[in-house]
């Protein structure tokens, strides 16, 4: 392959090869430009939402700026967004790619501290009896963090015990006595008064740099809570509580008492003086309270409560409202977010409450600016996410529809559709939110709604299907006719008497390939279930039970008790591909797609997304033969991916058959130390026959023969496999999906390099006359972006007349056999 060849025709040769390949890889872009009603374009608008975000700051890139890392305590997710702030406008950007960063599996609370003084924010995290720890060790531009403490332990009253924190509390994390280490308070066991574990690492070795605490006091502050209400109690005795330390005393008063569970603690100076104050949350409250600390560093005494906090706007969130304080605005001085810490039953949409602090750090003045930061600039849409994609104006566009659980108020959920239309082209989608309430679903109060939709009454309409948290399926015949904008008309609200327990999720697909639509629906479980039509294609016919309830072998649910599965059966030239999504975040890939009820499918890939209940539609908006997908959550909002335009593979095309060893060939990929490339004749690579092979990159600003390797001595009538993945020492990126080829020496193939074709005439105005000296396939029309104009249908000729009459004039570049000629049009 010639080696000067611009990057932009580099990537031309790839155009349409994804489609051809067992599975494709994504890749997660903002670059979609949403717009609400308004027009003001959503800043953050494919960040995925949150319900009970935990905010801290920390440096990701290196750069200088505090970026935040938010915990969503729903779901247990993470979202790192990188600090894009600059002059004086506050900026965020939702950067996933460092959620592999971050250690696997972190629950309940995740609180980012620098707790040995070296100027990177470790991680303290809740571990079965109390948290854990781990240290930043984030060196050469690279984010990393290992693990110190699997539990953290104090020395108490009967000895070592481990320092508890409640798995629905909040504890708080700061210097207490101000002599330079991190210490902790956190609620005992029973859940009323404050234990103040003091740090001696400065004490003991003159450096913060240990996790070594004693258990000082067991009601710091001289206040407690009320066994199962939000009172505080000032001024008490702490030798009237009793203070459980070993599991038999706690047995024994778990017995006596019913614990008080659920409070989070932000300790922080609010009046200037050198001693730490409280801002308490409760989990039977919708208020914060101040406590003012009257005592010192030393000896703490609360003094007074407040329960109108902050004073300019007092918080009332359902339910369980945290403080954390962070600088959001880059000021240098920390804000107040407050946000809910429980789940389920919480503000979902309005969630992130943003006081900015027009004080000092130990002297705030906090002044509410509103109670949906961030969100205000995201797709936000309550719980629970689910994107279907369909043309709704009939404009040739795809548009996106979003069902959700429902948006939070006084209590209850009221789930409804969301319609993003796309205003954008085909080449460049752009999408705008006309509403949250599409055709006035939320009339109906369902919830968890999950959309499909198919031409289930053959008038050359797109119907809806609505799966419902109920397990029913709610049927809404499109009753506009082919070709008018879509109108829906609730027809059956039991289609067929399908009832599949929990959380149906359907697709309507001809999975039998007898030219009729069937049903695929995912639910709780974790399975997938498959419905035949038995009916025709006017009048479908399901029964109301699963033709096969466990289909394909398929289960996502990991343990224990639900897995949320999601299925989108997807047909390529070559294969037929199911993509389910799990509760996890993981999309599993599978193909052997049958019928069959004994056959269990092949899983073939995987996708990882890092978020909570993940659920998806896929598409090709920009019309270029690639995938793009749009991902719903937990957090309620979406995110796009597309597929990369960075590495893959280029030839062979997959399934060729070639009469002679093949050169393998794939897109250079700038800024990387090499690439490791795998071919074996199983397509799960159990035994490549090249295992560890990696090419150095020698050149990054060109194109160079290091992107190509030359086969040797491989068997005849053999299927071989191969993929490649690029190396940055010491990090490997994600492997491309495998293509196939196979050699047969017999075969009288016609040599690429031999093959030629000319264009004329060019610059062209009206038609352009294609000549080879071989059969073409297929002749492929490009635009300077990369982006697919034209394709022809299957040609099996030597000769070809294009029609540019109605094409812009600008430089297009036309493939054809894997060779690229630049056409002007006038």
């Amino acid at each position: 392959m010639n080696r000067l060849l611009t990057t932009l025709i580099i990537s031309l040769l790839n155009c349409g090869a994804f489609l051809n390949s067992f599975a494709q890889s994504f890749i997660y872009s903002d670059s979609i430009i949403v717009t609400v009603s308004s027009g003001d374009t959503l800043k953050m608008a494919w960040s995925g939402g949150f319900n009970a975000p935990q905010w801290n700051s920390i440096d990701l890139n290196f750069d200088g700026k505090k970026d935040l890392v938010i915990f969503d305590r729903e779901g247990n997710t993470l979202k790192p967004f990188i600090n894009i702030s600059d002059n004086g406008q506050t900026l965020y950007r939702y950067t996933p790619a460092y959620i592999e960063n971050f250690p696997k599996g972190m629950s309940q609370f995740v609180i980012l501290k620098d707790y040995n003084c070296d100027g990177k924010e470790d991680i303290f995290t809740y571990a079965s009896g109390g948290m854990k720890v781990y240290k930043n060790t984030s060196a050469n531009g690279n984010i990393s963090f290992e693990m110190v403490s699997s539990l953290l332990y104090s020395q108490g009253n009967s000895g070592l015990i481990n320092l508890y924190v409640a798995p629905t509390d909040i504890p708080a994390i700061e210097d207490i006595d101000n002599d330079g280490d991190l210490d902790i308070l956190t609620y005992g066991v029973l859940g009323t008064t404050v234990e103040y574990h003091q740090n001696r690492s400065m004490d003991l070795y003159g450096t913060c740099d240990s996790l070594e605490f004693v258990k000082v006091t067991d009601c710091w502050g001289n206040f407690a809570e009320g066994f199962s209400s939000y009172d505080i109690t000032l001024n008490i005795s702490c030798k009237g509580y009793e203070y459980p330390e070993s599991p038999a005393e706690i047995q024994a008063l778990a017995q006596k008492h019913a614990a008080h569970s659920g409070s989070s603690l932000l300790a922080l100076n609010l009046d200037g003086d050198s001693d730490k104050d409280l801002i308490v949350g409760d989990i039977s409250a919708k208020i914060l309270i101040a406590l003012t600390n009257g005592g010192d560093s030393s000896f703490a005494d609360m003094v007074s409560v407040d329960t109108l906090f902050p004073a300019d706007n007092p918080v009332q969130m359902d339910v369980f409202p945290a403080g954390y304080y962070v600088d959001v605005d880059n000021d240098n001085i920390k804000d107040l977010i407050v946000s809910p810490n429980a789940t389920n039953t919480i503000e979902n949409y309005q969630s992130a409450w943003f006081f900015k602090n027009n004080g000092t750090d130990n002297n705030p003045a906090f002044q509410f600016i509103q109670n949906n930061f961030f969100q205000s600039q995201m797709l936000e849409f309550g719980t629970a996410s689910f994107p279907a994609v369909t043309d709704i104006n009939q404009d040739g566009l795809d548009d996106i529809i979003v069902g959700n659980y429902g948006y939070y108020a006084n209590g209850s959920f009221n789930g409804r559709l969301a319609y993003l239309q796309n205003t954008g082209n085909l080449q460049k989608p752009k999408f705008k939110l006309v509403t949250d309430d599409f055709m006035l679903i939320g009339f109906y109060n369902y919830n968890a709604l999950a959309p499909a939709f198919g031409d289930l009454d053959g008038d050359g309409d797109q119907d809806m299907l609505i799966g419902e948290l109920s397990g029913k399926l709610h049927y809404f015949e499109n009753t506009s006719g082919a070709g008018n904008p879509a109108n829906y008309v609730l027809a059956s609200s039991s289609y067929f008497g399908i009832d599949i327990g929990d959380n149906p999720v359907p697709q309507i697909v001809d999975v039998d390939n007898d030219g009729l639509l069937d049903l695929l629906i995912g639910e709780r479980g974790g399975t997938i279930n498959f419905f035949k039509n038995y009916g025709t294609s006017t009048t479908p016919s399901f029964n109301s039970t699963p033709d096969n309830d466990f289909f394909g072998g398929i289960d996502v649910m990991k343990n224990c008790c639900t897995g949320y599965s999601v299925p989108f059966l997807y047909k390529t030239s070559v294969d037929t591909l199911l993509y389910v999504g799990s509760e996890f975040g993981k999309i599993y890939i599978y193909n052997g797609i049958s019928t069959n009820p004994n056959d269990t499918f092949n899983l073939i890939d995987s996708i990882e997304i890092g978020v909570n209940r993940l659920a998806f539609a896929l598409s090709d908006f920009n019309k270029d033969n690639k995938l793009e997908m749009i991902v719903g959550e937990l957090g309620g909002g979406l995110s796009y991916y597309q597929t990369p335009s960075g590495l893959y593979l280029i030839s062979p095309d997959s399934g060729e058959v070639l009469n002679h060893n093949p050169k393998l060939d794939w897109s250079a990929v700038p800024n990387v130390s090499g690439y490791q490339l795998q071919i074996d004749t199983s397509l799960n690579f159990n035994s490549p026959l090249l295992k560890d092979t990696t090419f150095a990159y020698i050149n990054t600003s060109s194109y160079n023969s290091d992107t190509e390797y030359q086969t040797y001595n491989l068997m005849e009538n053999t299927v071989y496999f191969w993929r490649v993945r690029t190396y940055t020492g010491p990090s490997y990126g994600n492997w491309t999906s495998p293509w196939s080829f196979s050699i047969d020496k017999s075969l009288n193939i016609t040599n690429k390099k031999d093959f030629e074709f000319v264009v004329y005439p060019n610059p062209v105005s009206d038609y352009l006359s294609v000549k080879s000296t071989d059969k073409i396939k297929v002749i492929y029309l490009f635009n300077t972006m990369g982006q697919l104009v034209w394709k022809s249908p299957v040609l099996n000729a030597t000769s070809y007349h294009i029609s540019m009459e109605n094409l812009p004039k600008e430089v297009y570049f036309i493939k054809i056999n894997n060779q690229i000629k630049k056409v002007i049009k006038m």
